[in-house]
């Protein structure tokens, strides 16, 4: 192409498998709501410093579940949108090859 136009491919199955582990991942977190207690002995810094996460946890959670629903609802997007686009273009190109409008 020496427009300088790019050519573009889509992966659909890349798409959905990103779409699919998101909302995996989304629905996972959702039905997680607990850690472990645990120590790591000898080392009191990294016991007291996952003790401080434990305390932390639903705030995490909430925001990694929240990260990874809009991750899946963008993913889903835009295999929609692509998918919308082949249809139209696939509809244009063959009515203008028949005449049609």
């Amino acid at each position: 192409m020496s427009s300088g136009a790019e050519v573009v491919h889509v992966a659909y199955a890349t798409l959905e498998t990103l779409y699919f582990h998101a909302r995996t991942a989304a629905d996972g977190l959702e039905e997680c709501s607990q850690l472990s207690e645990l120590e790591f002995s000898p080392n009191d810094a990294v016991t007291d410093a996952y003790r401080g996460y434990l305390g932390e946890w639903s705030k995490h959670r909430e925001s990694l579940q929240q990260g990874l629903n809009a991750t899946a609802l963008a993913c889903q997007a835009i295999l929609d949108s692509f998918k919308n686009i082949e249809v139209e273009l696939i509809s244009k190109l063959t009515s203008e090859g028949t005449g049609e409008d």
